[in-house]
């Protein structure tokens, strides 16, 4: 090897020597720069532990070992929040950025198993809030991606039950993360061009009486799934009903899994949005019983117009499909009696434009279902959200069903037991929040009603024969092959849309079967 070259290899290997020198002494000043920021300038409201904090020359990287964070409120020495992790690895600094562009600009930020307990009771409101500072950072942070791995979250409340949301197995992939003194002072406080969310389970309190469950779910570009989904109250029925002060559905529902695509949640200035080109729900059943010997509620319910006008989040859902769905429906009017119950199988609806953000579009439901598992029953509702009389549109035509398979709910319920068949029913419905119109049609055959005693056994032969000579036992008796039934309903405000509708349908029918027949043009 001549003297030549020998000097070059020196020079070179001084150079390479230099630059590992050069990266090992801005890796411990980045180092050192991270521990005095977790030691001396976090928040004062924010204390923090770690075990120790190593430096990979290597690869470039650090880790923090056993980091636990401690929030407390800004007036009190309070804990509301705590976050432990076991470890958080940051690769890739870009120095470059750092001495060039006074930009903290990590390729890879990695948290693993962290758990983070929130307990909302602990929570206060700050007691001075006109000397609240705005948050504040200096400089630009960016993070080319962040992963969170083997993450559990809860969330705690100051009732018996007080586990009000629980998450496992989280994974949650950010990228492309920027963060700066404009973006902090915002609800949502950091830019990230897109997301990966993965979970085995989730637990969230809906209400006192209610919870929800989900097991498996992933949200990942623009996809959403969700398995396993259960709502229900967590009382039995007889408890549920002893514990309450005024009527509230038992709800038992079970969903195989909700897919939805063209997703995305966030916000748009400042505003909360949540939004679907297609949800599909598979294979659901809703079991729901009301116990109406427990008093009413006297509180105004508004109409899903309304509720979806109001909604503090906008909330665009273009087509959503219910598919192979079984409804129940149960209540008990008679204490001596056990409850009535209806049930919809092999139920197909389809839903368009859902939300609050269509404008003068019209919200569609075309509705396809087998009622009481034999009669094909098929509606179609309409209705605007932005209208403010809450005016709607609800269309009905049922199918041959046998009188005798509506005993199930009204010999319990209204002790009254039907005989003959209804073999053709069509009835339109227009309203708003205050009154409808209803106008129907009836083909029937045979038909009769028989007043049942209160044992629910016995029939009242006399007033039931009384009954009968006011309706038309066929419905062509007159050569007409449909009676026409038509009548006013005004809304009680403190019952639901659907009590509404049954009301229009039972004052259509009282009408259609002692009204005058009628030549239906099909």
């Amino acid at each position: 090897m001549t003297k030549t070259t020998r000097r070059i290899l020196l020079i070179i290997g001084g150079i390479i020597l230099c630059c590992f020198i050069a990266v090992g002494i801005a890796n411990h000043i980045v180092k050192n720069k991270l521990v005095a920021f977790l030691e001396n300038d976090l928040p004062p409201h924010i204390s923090q532990s770690h075990k120790e904090v190593s430096l990979h020359l290597l690869d470039g990287s650090i880790t923090i070992q056993q980091l636990d964070l401690a929030i407390r409120n800004k007036d009190s020495a309070l804990v509301y929040s705590n976050l432990a992790i076991e470890s958080v690895r940051i690769s890739d600094f870009s120095y470059w950025d750092y001495f060039v562009k006074d930009q903290m600009h990590f390729a890879s930020v990695t948290l693993s198993g962290p758990t983070i307990r929130y307990y909302k009771h602990k929570k206060l409101e700050a007691q001075d809030t006109t000397t609240t500072a705005s948050p504040s950072l200096n400089t630009i942070l960016r993070v080319d991606r962040l992963t969170i791995n083997n993450a559990m979250v809860h969330t705690y409340d100051n009732t018996s039950d007080s586990t009000a949301m629980s998450a496992t197995n989280l994974r949650l992939i950010l990228k492309d993360i920027y963060l700066d003194a404009n973006t902090i002072q915002r609800k949502n406080p950091i830019n990230f061009s897109g997301y990966t969310l993965e979970g085995d389970s989730l637990f969230t309190k809906i209400s006192r009486y209610e919870n929800l469950y989900t097991r498996t779910f992933s949200i990942n570009d623009g996809n959403a799934v969700f398995n396993n989904i259960a709502l229900k109250t967590k009382y039995s029925r007889a408890e549920h009903s002893r514990l309450l002060a005024t009527e509230l559905d038992h709800v038992n529902l079970t969903v195989d899994n909700v897919t939805a695509t063209g997703f995305d949640i966030g916000f748009n200035n400042e505003q909360p949005y949540l939004k679907s080109s297609l949800l599909t729900i598979d294979d659901s059943n809703l079991d729901i019983y009301r116990n109406k010997l427990v008093a009413d509620d006297p509180k105004r319910k508004p109409l899903y117009s309304e509720q979806l006008r109001k909604l503090p989040i906008a909330l665009s859902i273009d087509t959503i499909r219910l598919e192979n769905a079984y409804i129940k429906y149960s209540e008990k009017v008679h204490a001596e009696n056990p409850p009535g119950s209806i049930h919809f199988d092999n139920t197909y609806a389809t839903f368009y434009k859902v939300g609050n953000t269509y404008g003068k579009t019209n919200t569609q439901i075309d509705i396809r279902t087998k009622f009481m598992s034999t009669s094909l029953l098929k509606a179609n509702w309409e209705f605007n959200v932005e209208n403010p009389s809450d005016r709607f549109t609800f269309r009905g035509d049922l199918a041959s069903i046998a009188s005798a398979q509506l005993n199930s709910f009204t010999v319990p319920n209204l002790r009254l037991k039907l005989e003959g068949e209804i073999q053709q029913t069509y009835f339109t419905i227009n309203g708003d929040g205050t009154s409808s119109n209803v106008d129907m049609e009836m083909k029937y055959d045979e038909f009769k009603i028989k007043l049942i005693k209160k044992n629910g056994r016995e029939e009242k032969d006399l007033l039931s024969a009384i009954a009968n000579l006011f309706i038309k036992k066929n419905s062509n008796d007159d050569g007409k092959l449909f009676r026409k039934g038509e009548g006013t309903v005004t809304r009680a405000q403190n019952k639901s849309f659907f009590n509404y509708l049954w009301l229009n349908v039972e004052t259509g029918m009282k009408s259609a079967l002692t009204g005058p027949g009628v030549e239906r043009k099909q």
